[in-house]
């Protein structure tokens, strides 16, 4: 959870701004995930130890935001005919995110000679598929949330293939 921190901040704080059609504003800079993020953040630096139901809550609370998400992504594809999934636009993007971009930034780490064990954990980050959150910002800002579905849907079946072909790359 500690790691994750950051990066709820940095989503949920400037991600959430860009989606917004008023540009950036603290007030709305400090929603509901902003604040949550920076409860915990003292939370942890603090070692402030929550009591046991609440914890629990917050648990459970936790554990059924990724069933939630892949509910929200199933309603986005219920409805679609399965000759949507071959539009060229997804592939494209499906091949730059899961093949391209990771090959690009693996060739990129190699200059700087780090440690390995760093080196492939930064570029199995960047072969994961789309993040599941996506299609739900685009439904709550009013985007495409069926071309989001479909992104995170090709993603997560592409990835089972582009890792290990990744991977295998970057062994050569």
């Amino acid at each position: 959870m500690r790691g994750s921190i950051p990066l709820n901040c940095l989503m949920y704080g400037y991600g959430e701004s860009l989606f917004r059609k008023g540009g950036f504003s603290f007030k709305k800079f400090m929603n509901g995930p902003m604040i949550a993020s920076i409860v915990a953040l003292i939370l942890c630096i603090f070692n402030i130890k929550l009591p046991y139901v609440l914890a629990q809550t917050c648990t459970y609370i936790g554990n059924v935001t990724t069933p939630l998400s892949m509910m929200v992504i199933g309603a986005g594809l219920v409805n679609m005919d399965i000759k949507e999934l071959l539009d060229v636009k997804v592939w494209a993007f499906t091949i730059f995110k899961m093949i391209l971009l990771p090959l690009f930034y693996m060739f990129s780490l190699s200059l700087f000679h780090i440690d390995p064990l760093i080196e492939n954990t930064l570029i199995l980050i960047m072969c994961m598929p789309v993040a599941s959150n996506s299609s739900v910002y685009a439904l709550m800002y009013g985007e495409d949330a069926t071309l989001a579905s479909k992104a995170i849907f090709l993603t997560s079946v592409a990835c089972v293939v582009t890792i290990p072909i990744v991977f295998i790359l970057h062994t050569l």
